[in-house]
């Protein structure tokens, strides 16, 4: 739509009796602060109220999809999605393909939330860490000339080479058994909802979306523990005598978390938190002090003089 032309009400709900499930996608030159823009339009302002009175739900992309070749204007978000009567969550992913000043946005329909990909981990599987300690200390190398850059850096990355060459040999064959809860759509939508919320809520700083995302925190979690106790249930009520699942069932249930070990210090065992946090506290104290045959007259005193200056 032109950025002249204004947003006609009567025209969305045009589009809407077309079918029971509609799908809008666009540039509208509807800006609202609601969906992530910079400001608000009028238009942005008249399809706003038009969807708080109608079943349609804006979704706009995380990063900006217009940027104008002019300096005085700035990027902005202005292609977003209208969905009418659509439970199914939906991912859209911004391109930096084209010669246009608007880039073009890739929207997926899914069964599932999109999840990216975490951090990189140092240990992904059980991790035997007495072996991990002894490799450690096997493959820490004392570099004492920590006065030069160059000294400092090659200590950094033997620190770094070691734990990671120590990780690799821990890590234990066993992977972690993980409970992967299935959730229905509707309680995967509530959750893309709540991350929506929040990135409004992140850029914009406004007390209205602040409420609306406690208030979807405390839903989804209410939905997910009845869902979790419902679930639950079936499969306990499905549980028969003959059956071998219902003694591992038992035994899970019986089978008692092992405590927290006492720490050991110089063959000493400190058992409660305040032995523990005592014992810490005096190895710290021991431990992190300077070390007088380590300075360097010298360097301290250019150190000193470079302050200085």
């Amino acid at each position: 739509q032109s950025p002249s032309r204004r947003l006609i009400p009567q025209d969305l709900n045009h589009i809407l009796d077309i079918s029971p499930s509609v799908v809008i996608l666009g540039d509208l030159n509807s800006k609202h602060t609601a969906w992530g823009c910079r400001k608000t339009n009028p238009n942005g302002t008249r399809l706003y109220s038009f969807t708080s009175d109608h079943p349609v739900h804006v979704y706009a992309p995380d990063e900006y999809t217009y940027f104008p070749k002019r300096f005085d204007h700035q990027p902005d978000i202005l292609d977003i999605c209208l969905l009418h009567n659509i439970s199914r969550p939906i991912h859209q992913q911004v391109i930096t393909e084209m010669d246009s000043d608007h880039l073009p946005v890739i929207l997926t329909f899914r069964r599932r939330p999109f999840l990216t990909k975490g951090l990189p981990k140092l240990t992904h599987n059980l991790v035997d860490w007495n072996i991990f300690k002894y490799h450690l200390d096997q493959n820490l190398k004392y570099t004492p000339n920590l006065y030069t850059a160059e000294g400092i850096n090659r200590a950094v990355e033997n620190l770094t080479s070691s734990i990671h060459k120590s990780a690799r040999i821990a890590n234990n064959n066993a992977i972690r058994k993980s409970v992967n809860l299935q959730l229905p759509i509707f309680i995967q939508n509530l959750i893309q909802e709540k991350h929506r919320t929040r990135r409004l809520w992140q850029r914009t700083k406004q007390l209205i979306y602040k409420h609306e995302l406690n208030q979807l925190t405390h839903r989804v979690k209410w939905e997910i523990d009845n869902y979790r106790i419902s679930t639950y249930r079936r499969y306990i009520s499905d549980l028969e005598p003959n059956d071998p699942t219902m003694w591992r069932a038992v035994k899970r249930i019986d089978n008692k978390k092992s405590s927290i070990p006492p720490l050991k210090i110089n063959n000493t065992a400190y058992c409660s938190d305040f032995e523990k946090c005592e014992a810490l506290g005096s190895y710290l104290e021991n431990v992190l002090t300077t070390n007088i045959k380590l300075t360097n007259a010298a360097f301290t005193d250019l150190t000193e003089q470079t302050v200085n200056q």
